[in-house]
């Protein structure tokens, strides 16, 4: 059924059982608004669903499967944005410990849809779960397989494969990060060893940095170190092991985060500082983990898109001038 038709096929319904808003009597006030309304409510549903429809259908491309050896779980939706590009890239990484979390989850397709709306096209990708496999370092090689994907297929979706930033949340975060600082590590043991690091920059939300500082029955299963636990193993899985050879990076944190407290990123980040200037933590008063919509979302995504826009499109470094730790409160 088309949108006119069904525009005209409400109209002639109203008119047969003559309850059109405008036919009502001057006297009947009540009945006159809501109906009214309720035309109105109509009419806006349809267009939105047009709107919607014609949207996807052009800027949206669903389940592309960047890793045929694992297709059932990395897969990713694809974001792009209006104009004649190539566009820089987000590749997008949900959260959710390893062990749940999906990139069709709502918040996640609404960052989504609003980096797409800024100019940038956005991966937003499914990687092996623990229960799938996905303990360390496999989820890592998957979110890499993810970023090749982009870069292999640059031509195609008309993205720009030299400006391509990295962006997760709490677990997510954390593959950011590795993501972005262990290109060409000994912990790929399925990468080609001329294989390079095609990140610019990362943007984390709430990460995980600090593995031996966590929940141990958590993290031995993301280790898959159940039996003995090696320190060696563990170090080889800190991000903070990379940072000589870390990327631009913004976290962004709640100062009331119960989960992964808000400590464990002003000590990654100050740590992080020894070895390159380009590195900043935002703290978010009162915010725990997760942000919630409104005033905590909207300050993540302003300067996050900040961020992004300063390292994919100007081509420039950030400033030096902000602080690299700093707080914002409402």
């Amino acid at each position: 059924m088309t949108f006119v038709f069904q525009l005209w096929l409400l109209l002639l319904l109203l008119l047969k059982l003559k309850t059109f808003p405008l036919m009502v009597p001057a006297t009947n006030i009540t009945y006159g608004i809501v109906l009214r309304g309720f035309l109105v409510l109509i009419v806006f549903t349809l267009l939105f669903q047009k709107s919607v429809a014609g949207h996807e259908k052009e800027f949206f491309v669903r389940d592309l499967f960047y890793n045929n050896k694992h297709s059932s779980c990395c897969s990713g939706d694809l974001y792009l944005p209006h104009g004649s590009g190539p566009a820089p890239v987000v590749v997008l990484i949900h959260g959710g410990g390893w062990t749940a979390g999906d990139k069709s989850a709502p918040e996640i397709r609404f960052l989504s849809t609003r980096l797409a709306a800024s100019g940038y096209a956005v991966f937003d990708v499914n990687y092996r779960l623990v229960q799938d496999g996905g303990t360390f370092p496999a989820n890592i090689s998957d979110v890499r397989d993810a970023v090749d994907f982009i870069y292999a297929n640059s031509q195609k979706y008309n993205l720009d494969q030299d400006n391509i930033a990295v962006m997760g949340d709490s677990a997510g975060g954390y593959l950011a990060l590795m993501l972005a600082f262990s290109a060409d590590k000994k912990i790929f043991k399925d990468r080609r060893s001329d294989s390079t690091n095609r990140v610019r920059c990362a943007i984390c939300y709430y990460p995980v940095t600090d593995l031996a500082n966590l929940d141990k029955g958590f993290i031995t299963q993301y280790m898959d170190d159940t039996e003995v636990h090696s320190p060696q193993l563990y170090k080889t899985a800190e991000p903070i092991t990379y940072a000589a050879t870390s990327v631009p990076t913004l976290l962004i944190h709640g100062t009331n985060d119960n989960i992964v407290p808000v400590q464990h990123s002003e000590k990654f980040i100050s740590r992080l500082r020894r070895f390159n200037e380009d590195v900043h933590l935002m703290e978010i008063a009162k915010a725990g983990h997760g942000f919630r919509l409104g005033y905590e979302s909207d300050t993540a995504f302003v300067e996050s898109k900040k961020f992004l826009d300063e390292h994919l499109k100007s081509g420039k470094k950030i400033s030096a001038s902000p602080p690299h730790i700093f707080l914002c409160k409402k």
